[in-house]
């Protein structure tokens, strides 16, 4: 067993694996000091028809935003009792844009402001603004439709289930 350590094998070994640890290490300190994740914008926003048009006679919206990483995922529409199976659902988000360092842009189709003489007429709409702490302020646009707006995110309440054995 001795004739098959070799002083070389053992040199070789030592030192990839110590590189090997070098640059984890490095790596690591690199991630913690440079990489931030990005903030939570996910949730469920109620914008207030006092800050909107006329056209949308007194209506509040509401802006779902679905999260993952700097990309997101949208969807507006118009706050009624039929929403909440809207919004509880897999449905289909038609907007999609980009949050980041807290600057949330969305484009897309909807069908929310079509009782605006104003908005355009294919329903497509962007969304500029700030999210930051649950909050979220911006302008909706649309055609020659601008709409500036503030929204708060609601609290969803997690419904626990107890196991019965």
């Amino acid at each position: 067993m001795l004739k098959q350590l070799n002083i070389k094998h053992i040199l070789f070994y030592t030192f990839s694996i110590t590189g090997v640890v070098v640059l984890f290490n490095f790596i690591t300190a690199y991630a913690q000091t440079n990489l931030k994740v990005s903030p939570k914008l996910s949730g469920t926003y109620e914008i207030e028809a006092k800050s909107l048009s006329d056209c949308l006679k007194d209506q509040n919206l509401i802006l779902k935003i679905q999260q993952s990483g700097l990309y997101l995922n949208a969807l507006l529409v118009a706050n009624s009792p039929e929403v909440v199976n809207v919004l509880s659902g897999d449905e289909e988000l038609p907007l999609v844009g980009h949050f980041k360092d807290s600057e949330v842009t969305l484009k897309g189709k909807v069908v929310t402001l079509k009782e605006c003489p104003s908005a355009d007429p294919q329903g497509q709409i962007m969304i500029k603004g700030i999210g930051k702490q649950q909050k979220l302020t911006g302008v909706l646009t649309s055609g020659g439709l601008s709409l500036p707006f503030s929204a708060i995110a609601r609290v969803e309440e997690k419904v626990s289930q107890k196991k019965i054995h």
